[in-house]
């Protein structure tokens, strides 16, 4: 079934990706809803990046990417790597399009359909409405190729409750892990939140 790996995530760095003005003022008027943006932070986006184990010649995708956060990590190992960015909300989307190495694209995911053309997927969906599932379901079947791997952060109700979520990774456990995190894990955001997550890193089948 599953392989959990506990880590104790401490207080790491708070001055990771500190939000942009724009970005804090939206927040601030609540253009951006605080409970649907809980940006990665350093640590755990520094352990997904090992996790996916990007090679040179991956096409990558940070889904839902806010700020790009994961990216910046990505850019601290691999420098002038290339990294889409799926993002509808037009504030964020404003952000990631001026930074380089970020192909920014302003949609939502669950709209987004080039096909099965990523090596690794990368990402920190909303928690809301059923998000975690639907965004994890919907880039392992839609975008990720055969042989290829998705790093996505998940709200242990994913983990605990029956959905198609779980029962994609129940049904290849040998192809799948989660890392359990500790629930002050979050409190490094930017946006410090206090809820209890894992990394799930799950390999689709060649």
């Amino acid at each position: 079934m599953l392989v959990n790996i506990n880590k104790n995530y401490n207080r790491f760095n708070l001055n990771f990706g500190a939000l942009n003005p724009s970005v804090s003022q939206a927040v601030e008027n609540n253009v951006i809803n605080r409970r649907n943006f809980v940006p990665t932070p350093e640590n755990i986006a520094d352990e997904m990046v090992y996790q996916a184990d990007i090679q040179p010649c991956d096409k990558v995708l940070e889904p839902s990417a806010g700020q790009g956060h994961i990216i910046k990590r990505i850019h601290a190992k691999k420098p002038y790597m290339s990294v889409d960015a799926v993002e509808k909300h037009p504030v964020l989307f404003n952000e990631l399009q001026y930074k380089s190495g970020i192909n920014a694209i302003g949609q939502d995911i669950l709209e987004y359909n080039p096909g099965n053309i990523y090596d690794k997927i990368i990402m920190n969906p909303p928690f809301n409405n059923g998000n975690p599932i639907k965004h994890g379901l919907h880039c392992f079947h839609k975008l990720l190729k055969n042989g290829g791997t998705l790093v996505a952060i998940m709200p242990n109700y994913v983990l605990e409750f029956q959905n198609k979520f779980l029962d994609l990774i129940n049904a290849q456990p040998m192809l799948s892990k989660v890392i359990d995190l500790a629930e002050e894990a979050f409190l490094d955001s930017d946006l410090p939140a206090k809820v209890k997550t894992s990394i799930v890193i799950l390999k689709k089948p060649k």
